[in-house]
Order: C-alpha cells, then sequence, then structure tokens
C-alpha cells in the first residue's frame, strides 16, 4: 500500500502548528523511519496518517483511499489493513496472549467473533501460527501482563498478523525495551515486513537501529521534511542540523541523557 501525503498541515486549537503544508510519498513494499528532534512533527505526522488526528489542511491517501475522506463501513475497512506497533503495547493485561492475539479480527469480525469462546476454528488456527511466528505460541495461556515488555511487543505484532495488514505503522517500538529486546524486535518486525512485502513506516530515535533497518530515512524539522535519503547518503552534518546540535557526538550525548526519548 502507497502513502501519498499532500500539503498537509496540523494546527491544535491553541495556535501551535505543528505541520506546515507537508508533501512525502512513500511506494508500497517501502521502509521508511522517521527521525528529528522532539517536538518536530513525526508522531503527529504518524497520528495522521493512522486517522487518529483531523487535518487543518491538505490530504493523505494510502492506497488510492483519502482517509480524511472515510466513514463508516469504508473507514473501517480501510484501517483494517493498518497495522501500527506503539511504544505502549495497548493489550489487555488481565487476558490471555491467545485472546490477545484474536483481537487483530476485530476491525473484520466484529468484538463477538473475536472472542475465544465464539471465534471460529480457523481464526484460532491463525491466532496460534501467529504466535508460533513470533516465537511465543508456547505462551499462548499466559496472561500478557505476566510477560516482559519484548515478549508483549511479540504478542502485540502476532495480533497485527491476524489483521492481514498491508501497511504497519511503528512509533517508537523499542523505546520502552532494553538494547538486546529492543534489537530482536526490529530483528522480527522487519523480517515480517520484507516476507509480506508490506509498507512500514517507523518513528525512531535510535539511529543506529534507524540507519540498519530503514531503506529510506525522512528528516522533519519544524514541521516540514528537510532530510530525504537512503541511509548510506545521509551525512553526519545533515543528522547533526536536523537535531539542532554541533557535532554528532553532542547528539550521542543527548541521546545517552535520555533527552530524545520524548516525541
Amino acid at each position: 500500500m502507497d502513502v501519498v501525503v499532500t500539503g498537509v498541515g496540523k494546527t491544535y486549537p491553541d495556535g501551535t502548528e505543528v505541520l506546515k503544508g507537508l508533501d512525502l510519498q512513500i511506494a508500497s513494499g517501502e521502509g521508511v523511519v522517521l527521525l528529528g528532534a522532539n517536538g518536530c512533527g513525526k508522531s503527529t505526522l504518524l497520528r495522521c496518517m493512522l486517522g487518529l488526528e483531523t487535518l487543518s489542511k491538505g490530504d493523505i491517501q494510502l492506497g488510492g483511499l483519502s482517509i480524511q475522506k472515510q466513514k463508516g463501513r469504508n473507514l473501517r475497512r480501510l484501517r483494517s489493513r493498518i497495522g501500527s506497533v506503539f511504544q505502549q503495547f495497548n493489550l489487555v493485561g488481565n487476558l490471555s496472549v491467545f485472546q490477545n492475539v484474536l483481537f487483530g479480527r476485530l476491525g473484520n469480525d466484529g468484538l463477538l467473533l473475536s472472542l475465544n469462546l465464539s471465534c471460529s476454528r480457523a481464526n484460532r488456527e491463525l491466532a496460534m501460527h501467529c504466535l508460533e511466528r513470533v516465537g511465543l505460541a508456547h505462551l499462548a495461556g499466559k496472561r500478557t501482563d505476566s510477560l516482559s515488555g519484548g515478549q508483549q511487543q511479540r504478542v502485540a505484532i502476532a495480533r497485527m498478523l491476524m489483521q492481514d495488514v498491508q501497511i504497519v505503522f511503528a512509533d517508537e517500538p523499542v523505546a520502552s525495551l532494553d538494547p538486546r529486546a529492543g534489537r530482536e524486535v526490529m530483528d522480527l518486525l522487519f523480517e515480517i515486513v520484507h516476507e509480506r512485502k508490506l509498507t512500514v513506516i517507523c518513528v525512531l530515535h535510535q539511529l543506529e537501529l534507524a540507519t540498519e533497518y530503514a531503506q529510506r530515512l525522512v528528516g522533519l524539522k519544524q514541521g516540514r521534511v528537510v532530510m530525504d535519503c537512503s541511509p548510506d547518503r545521509v551525512t553526519e552534518s545533515e543528522l547533526a542540523a536536523l537535531y539542532e546540535v554541533a557535532s554528532m557526538e553532542d547528539l550521542e550525548q543527548s541521546f545517552a541523557e535520555g533527552a530524545a526519548y520524548v516525541s
């Protein structure tokens, strides 16, 4: 599924202008990482693409459909093709891992047919297949809140697989994980993306991960795209300018102090 962002602006009621006539095109199957300092508009843009924020101006099309113009059944059908992985896992902690994965069918089947006791045999088998893919089939019956952070993020990915999505939006998916668990989650997420030829748009602050996993880096500054290139072509001076620091050493220091982990 391709993404076309045309002249998008977002101004909040208090007058804060977060996005300023932003244009961006992402091809189907492309892996893009959004970079930029706190408050540059990364997460706001992602939320606009998901249809969670209304636009002040412009248009966003997913697979040729304007997400702002879809209503009712058409909007639900479009959203069923969109997967999301967030820093907050958005799981139901007191329910089983298996049940949380079944909830991936909510957009297609509704609540009743997504419940463990009333779902179809085909969906039960699919849920176990999704859990096997993320390496958690042996934990299907466990309460989700008994799992580690890395395991819970894997459950969120399995739930996304239940949707049979065409595009994935990931907002700092490893920010709350330790480095080892974070890398394991990124490996798994991008393996699945490549297997299924999905489009992925990911917000990351970890530059090492961004340059390793992305096909394309898009840098935002003050609500506009100021950098757009492949990881092997980005320069240290461009990254330093993106984060408004004097050098990469200063940038690495700010990350180490945790200054850049809030979007």
